[in-house]
């Protein structure tokens, strides 16, 4: 069962090579974005706060 699923997954992958690719540039730039996000948040409340 899990085998079926992983194969067909993987077979889907393989057809649509543009929207997997499209799909998990997505999913990079959203992570990345949400990093770069609390990371300035961060540094604004470090700079702040010593001041």
């Amino acid at each position: 069962m899990i085998n079926e699923i992983f194969s067909l997954s993987l077979n889907a992958m393989w057809t649509f090579k543009v929207r997997t690719f499209l799909t998990l540039l997505g999913m990079i730039i959203g992570i990345g974005s949400v990093i770069i996000v609390t990371t300035a948040g961060s540094s604004v409340n470090i700079f702040i706060e010593k001041q």
